[in-house]
């Protein structure tokens, strides 16, 4: 399996090239999905910064800290990151988060993230930036992959185990 150099900025980047404009809920969410994706396919990161449980859902720090004050629906260019870092399996598994969960508001990807067992079983209440644990991550989006992934993923996964 070919490495991924992306952090969590240049997936956020690449979700927004791809969905625009967007609100910075929904990236948070976005991102969220596409990492799962990747650790459910490959039980590798997508990107080397934590997943955080928070009040709202997930959220990675660095994404909130660069997209916090951009009004609601009112990101439409990147503001960091280069999604060329991304390999093809991770634009697919950005493609795929996008194409479950992208024409769903923001607002309601906080209860739907809320049934997530990543989430709820980090969560912990008051709490402020609880790690999500990377073992639970990949068991929770496993466990969910109950339905057969689109061609077009397959044929990313396929592609990147024979290039490796």
């Amino acid at each position: 399996m070919p490495s991924n150099s992306a952090n969590a900025l240049d997936v956020a980047a690449a979700i927004v090239e791809r969905l625009h404009p967007i609100d910075p809920l929904k990236l948070e969410k976005l991102v969220f999905y596409a990492a799962g994706e990747y650790a459910a396919l490959t039980g590798l990161p997508l990107f080397p910064e934590d997943l955080e449980a928070w009040e709202y859902g997930p959220a990675v720090y660095d994404v909130w800290k660069t997209y916090k004050n951009c009004e609601d629906g009112a990101i439409v260019t990147p503001q960091s990151g280069d999604p060329s870092k991304l390999n093809d399996l991770a634009l697919g598994c950005v493609d795929s988060a996008i194409s479950k969960y992208g024409s769903i508001p923001g607002r309601k990807l906080i209860n739907i993230t809320h049934d997530e067992p990543a989430w709820y079983e980090s969560y912990v209440e008051g709490r402020y930036r609880t790690q999500i644990p990377f073992t639970i991550l990949v068991d929770s989006f496993r466990a969910k992959h109950t339905e057969r992934p689109s061609d077009e993923l397959l044929d990313r996964v396929f592609s990147a185990q024979n290039s490796a």
